[in-house]
């Protein structure tokens, strides 16, 4: 089980992070136009997904067979350094397209100093899925506290000598590398440093490459379903909208990594070993909603002083309203029920499931900014709103025959739906009195999940 100790480091690394994410958003806002933080975001699409690839699902899969011998550590290593060089070349290939289809070449410069990156945090993906896996939340904490400091130090003497838009991907390999050469010290500590006969001998884990694959599958279209939104609004709005968007998205990310990270981080080795059976889940999946209700409610009631705080989201203080909304939403669908079953062996449902949700939100976004002409951020918001209630919906069926028992269920669904429809009206009266009737209905889903699993 987890000690107090390590629940402790947990919340004081997320608590760093949390300031120094909202510190590199503000200095980001400051220091760039909306065009650049625009291009950041499209540039960070490649840089997601080659991080995946050279992850290949490694550390999930040390954690859930945990006891893993030396040999098989050491060649696990030797896996991911294949799959950097893999990574790296896919970076560049997808760099590349967007650098042209976007018609920035910026872009693919961005996404060369970035291979760095991608390099050292794939050769502390075995070190730090050790700690994970022992149950060591002071090294994995004491690691992140470490990369996120460097980070932010790094961003600003960086943007002091004009590296400009370049100052966020050096910054990042600075802080990568950090992060490595302190797991790395730490590995060495504890006898676990890849022998170097074992580097490429894969035949002692070829049960990885199947578990690998169904999670670089699911996390790969997990990553296109978030950033499909983006590269849209690149698309049809324009890269300055999107800028925009994109440090709306930055700060519901970081209430996202305050609640859902570490909550996945600390349950998926408990979920692991225990006979977690419908009615304990739903315990603590209705906590963990809780806490991302609290979590947002906190950033609805501040958005008009966040938008005055942030240059760059100066006038788009309802957008930011309606964006918390949908993340709440976004969030409580399907998020806890794939970290038990991926903790449990079965990565393949975690598939499935951002398969379901890449192909809904993605068919729909490009449907209604093409044929309904959708041209606004806020028409876009509202949009992006309506389907994550949906999205909840389908989640609660998804996962019916798996966690949530009996038809009782279907009250839930249907407090949804009416959600969907009430969101419908801000169509036709934007303003923050039916925003505020929305808000409530959360309230009401939030009631019923209680009603009927206590």
């Amino acid at each position: 089980m987890i000690k107090l100790k390590d629940g402790m480091w947990q919340v004081l690394s997320v608590t760093i992070s949390l300031f120094v994410t909202i510190a590199q958003i503000f200095i980001l806002s400051k220091n760039l136009t909306s065009m650049e933080l625009g291009i950041l975001s499209l540039a960070t699409i490649p840089i997601l997904i080659s991080n995946i690839i050279s992850d290949f699902g490694i550390g999930n899969y040390i954690v859930h067979k945990k006891n893993l011998a030396l040999e098989q550590l050491s060649a696990l290593f030797g896996l991911t350094v294949v799959l950097s060089v893999i990574a790296i070349v896919v970076l560049t290939l997808i760099g590349s397209f967007l650098s042209y289809f976007y018609n920035q070449d910026i872009i693919f410069y961005i996404t060369l100093v970035s291979s760095v990156s991608i390099v050292f945090s794939c050769l502390s993906v075995v070190s730090y899925s050790i700690a994970v896996s022992n149950h060591n939340f002071e090294v994995v904490s004491k690691s992140e506290i470490i990369n996120k400091v460097i980070l932010i130090i790094s961003i600003v003497v960086l943007f002091k000598l004009g590296l400009g838009v370049y100052s966020l991907p050096i910054a990042q390999a600075i802080a990568f590398a950090s992060k490595m050469i302190y797991l790395f010290s730490w590995t060495k500590s504890i006898g676990k440093l890849p022998k170097y006969k074992s580097l490429f001998d894969f035949n002692c884990i070829l049960g990885a490459v199947p578990f690998g694959l169904s999670q670089v599958g699911s996390q790969v279209v997990n990553v296109i379903g978030q950033k499909t939104d983006e590269l849209l609004i690149g698309y049809f709005i324009g890269i300055n909208e999107l800028g925009v968007y994109s440090v709306i998205k930055q700060i519901l990310n970081a209430c996202n990594g305050l609640v859902s990270v570490p909550i996945r981080k600390l349950l998926m080795p408990v979920f692991r070993e225990l006979d977690f059976n419908n009615y304990s889940f739903l315990k603590a999946y209705n906590f963990y909603v809780s806490l991302i209700f609290l979590t947002f409610s906190l950033v609805f009631i501040s958005s008009g002083i966040i938008s005055t705080l942030l240059p760059v989201l100066n006038g788009f203080d309802i957008e930011l309203s309606v964006l918390v909304v949908a993340w709440f939403f976004r969030l409580s669908a399907g998020n806890l029920q794939t970290a038990l079953l991926v903790s449990k062996g079965k990565p393949e449902e975690e598939l499935k499931w951002n398969v379901v949700q890449t192909i809904f939100i993605s068919i729909s976004l490009v449907v209604a900014l093409s044929i309904f002409e959708l041209r606004t951020l806020i028409s876009v918001s509202i949009l992006i709103l309506s389907l994550n209630l949906m999205m909840v919906s389908y989640s609660v069926i998804f996962f019916s025959g798996k966690f949530f028992l009996g038809i009782r269920r279907f009250i839930a669904l249907s407090n949804v739906l009416a959600l969907f429809l009430w969101s419908l009206v801000y169509f036709l009266a934007p303003n923050f009195v039916v925003l505020t009737i929305v808000f409530i209905g959360v309230l009401m889903v939030l009631y019923t999940y209680k009603k009927l699993y206590d």
